[in-house]
């Protein structure tokens, strides 16, 4: 099992509020019909780090699980891949995007 990690900022103007809202209200809708998809996990950093003026580095990771590169390559190839894209200019700023695939090692499971 390997697991693509997108990090991710909010579309420039937007609020943190509609950024989260949108992307946990709306984009699973068009993530989950990947293919090949075993799991999809958001994280998102907590309020306090918005405190003060601040800014975090990035304002989400997506976590999406797949049995392997080739379910992933093929997730990748599709309409429904086209959709994810298109989707995320609605709340996130593309040139941000960030891409890491993993093999994750749980050392505390």
């Amino acid at each position: 099992m390997i697991k693509a990690m997108v990090f991710l900022r909010r579309r420039p103007g937007m609020s943190v509020e509609a950024f989260r809202r949108y992307w946990l209200d709306q984009h699973p809708k068009v993530v989950l019909q990947l293919p090949g998809i075993r799991r999809y996990v958001q994280d998102h950093p907590t309020l306090s780090a918005y405190e003060g003026g601040r800014e975090p580095p990035y304002d989400g990771v997506a976590e999406v699980w797949f049995d392997g590169w080739e379910a992933l390559r093929a997730s990748g190839r599709g309409a429904a891949w086209q959709a994810v894209a298109a989707d995320e200019a609605n709340f996130m700023d593309p040139a941000s995007r960030r891409l890491l695939v993993v093999e994750e090692h749980a050392i505390v499971p």
